[in-house]
């Protein structure tokens, strides 16, 4: 349980990484340093690249809720091979303690 919780975690984490990355610029190679995209007023913006207020963030949501489907997605590969890993131990349990019956029953007769 605290297994998939991490890596729940983790997922949201990479997801937010991954939506900051996409309002950072890069630096010209060999800078270094990354800067921040200059912001610009809400004039200037709905002026200047002819979109709404609403339609900016749509690239921002929509990389968001592809990061937060993937991490769905292992985590139900993660849940289905706890299953799996707990059924084999269940198996390899039970083989074992056959196997220690029956060396049992051989080396130590029962006496009568």
């Amino acid at each position: 349980m605290r297994f998939m919780a991490l890596l729940f975690l983790v997922a949201l984490a990479g997801a937010l990484v991954c939506a900051q990355d996409a309002s950072v610029t890069r630096a010209e190679p060999g800078a270094g340093i990354t800067a921040p995209v200059e912001s610009a007023s809400p004039q200037e913006t709905a002026a200047g690249d002819g979109f709404a207020p609403g339609e900016q963030l749509k690239p921002l949501k929509d990389l968001a809720e592809r990061r937060l489907l993937k991490a769905r997605r292992t985590l139900e590969e993660a849940r289905k091979g706890a299953r799996e890993g707990i059924e084999g131990g269940k198996k390899l349990f039970e083989g074992g303690t056959e196997l220690l019956r029956k060396l049992r029953d051989k080396f130590i007769p029962i006496k009568p």
